[in-house]
């Protein structure tokens, strides 16, 4: 997986190396990494179907379409106000 990413043109962040990051002129994508788990987000719609494409042509993934839960962390979004908010309020329970 890591040969792919560098492949397409991610590089590895050094403070977290399972996350990756491109810039292209489709835009930025950041990816998660998290076991056989990709969270991925990006600056356009665009850039995320040309990531998800680049997946499916290695590997038979599913597209679970928005993120609400990864790892323990509950995520919600605002659109019309351009929020993200993460909580571990199910942890604490």
């Amino acid at each position: 997986m890591h040969k792919a990413m560098l492949g397409w043109g991610f590089a590895r962040l050094h403070a977290d190396p399972c996350v990756y990051y491109r810039v292209t002129a489709l835009g930025t994508v950041l990816s998660a990494v998290h076991v056989d788990d990709f969270l991925i987000v990006s600056s356009s719609p665009e850039a995320s179907r040309s990531f998800k494409e680049e997946l499916k042509s290695l590997w038979t993934i599913s597209d679970l379409g928005e993120a609400h839960f990864c790892v323990g962390i509950a995520i919600s979004r605002d659109q019309a106000k351009r929020l993200v908010s993460i909580s571990q309020t199910a942890l604490i329970d």
